[in-house]
């Protein structure tokens, strides 16, 4: 019997959480003043704010933890990305520049 209402209070518990997700979600449009979604549009999904920090807390709100913590995960892994990717250049750059003085060895092998 204790099986029983351990299992309904599960399926009670999951389901009350998709019923909070969805309204998150679903709260708001982007046309309306105020509203999450809006503030998130205007805020973050703009090629413009691309060198500001993300609205993690607005989108914890939004979202939930694990989608923002995502994100800001993905925000630290791009940023230390930058380094390699500027030394990748460097190199690409000095090779384009040194192509002409690249001269193939003969070793007497071929």
């Amino acid at each position: 019997m204790n099986i029983f209402f351990r299992e309904i209070f599960e399926i009670f518990h999951l389901n009350l959480k998709a019923k909070v997700l969805i309204y998150g979600i679903l709260q708001g449009t982007i046309k309306s003043r105020g509203s999450v979604r809006r503030n998130l549009y205007k805020e973050w999904a703009s090629f413009a704010k691309i060198l500001k920090l993300q609205p993690l807390d607005a989108v914890r709100d939004y979202y939930g933890v694990k989608i923002a913590l995502y994100f800001a995960w993905l925000g630290f892994y791009t940023t230390l990305l930058v380094p390699p990717a500027l030394a990748g250049l460097l190199v690409f750059i000095y090779g384009l520049a040194t192509w002409d003085q690249d001269l193939p060895r003969y070793d007497g092998k071929h």
